[in-house]
């Protein structure tokens, strides 16, 4: 079925007329453009993700503390844990 589809989706495109075909080219390049755009976003999260990551840290190691001891811990003395 992919054939049939890729088949018919090239001679679509070879009937077309060219300024049709020049319009889906200039979309496609507008299309890589945004792509990269996006992709420079992602890059800038996961380093805005790394940088705050460091902060959340305590607060990772009081749950793990509080899960993982055999004290019978109260909340208050997991606020005042460090």
């Amino acid at each position: 079925m992919t054939v049939a589809i890729s088949w018919f989706a090239c001679d679509v495109n070879y009937r077309l007329p060219k300024s049709v075909k020049r319009r889906l080219k200039a979309l496609k390049r507008l299309q890589a453009e945004a792509n990269k755009v996006e992709s420079r976003f992602y890059e800038e999260v996961h380093e805005i993700e790394r940088k705050y990551m460091a902060q959340y840290e305590p607060f990772f190691q009081r749950v793990i503390y509080f899960f993982v001891s055999d004290v019978n811990t109260t909340l208050v003395k997991m606020w005042d844990f460090v």
